[in-house]
């Protein structure tokens, strides 16, 4: 049953975007940052009750498998014995957080030309924002760290977790297809690190935080002045 779900959930997170992609009928990043501000807004609220809605239905397929919320990482923090894991997801995951953060002064005190957006800068515009990065940092962790984690450990019984963890990298990053292949590699790599520190923590609750962080690092008209 574990493999039916695995296959649903990587035909819905990976194999439609790549088809869509392909076929030039998915979304991609020139075509939203090319709407005009309401419809931008209106884009990524859709997009995430989208998202709301589906890994809501996710979690409740899961429960009816007999996969509990505590499986997919629904717990408290506890870092594992593994001395150089723990170092290394904890390194990695505060140098991440430290540039992101420089990022965000820069945003906020760019004297210079506001740089093109894929987001609105009206008021409306900003809750978007956070709604979108609270968004992406829930839903997305719950599919490609909690559930996809459990899953490829449950289906493939023997599989190294260094390769668990590759493999959802790289779903993580075909999944953001929309952004080009650039935006393929560097979202794979952030998954890597967000994996590490769910490996590290036995926990979603820091890759969720460093999610919303680097959403939210990544939003120039969020720091920027409304119309």
């Amino acid at each position: 049953m574990y493999i039916l779900l695995l296959v649903l959930l990587i035909i819905w997170y990976v194999a439609i975007p790549l088809i869509n992609t392909a076929r030039r009928r998915g979304v991609t990043l020139s075509s939203i940052t090319s709407l005009e501000e309401n419809q931008k807004d209106k884009f990524w609220i859709i997009n995430a009750a989208a998202s709301w809605g589906i890994t809501l239905a996710f979690l409740i397929i899961s429960l009816l498998f007999g996969i509990s919320l505590y499986d997919i990482g629904f717990r408290s923090i506890s870092l594992t014995p593994n001395i150089w894991l723990t170092s290394i997801a904890l390194v990695l995951g505060g140098f991440c957080a430290i540039v992101w953060t420089i990022r965000m002064l820069m945003l906020k005190y760019n004297k210079g030309e506001p740089e093109v957006s894929q987001y609105s800068r009206t008021k409306k515009g900003r809750l978007t924002m956070l709604y979108t990065a609270v968004t992406a940092g829930v839903c997305e962790e719950i599919i490609y760290r909690g559930l996809l984690f459990f899953l490829l450990q449950s289906v493939f019984i023997n599989i190294p977790t260094s390769l668990v963890l590759i493999v959802s990298s790289v779903l993580f990053g075909c999944g953001h297809i929309y952004q080009g292949v650039s935006g393929i590699a560097r979202t794979a790599v952030i998954g890597l690190i967000f994996g590490l520190l769910f490996l590290a923590t036995g926990s979603l609750i820091l890759p969720i935080f460093l999610h919303f962080f680097s959403d939210i690092a990544d939003m120039p008209s969020l720091y920027e002045r409304t119309v």
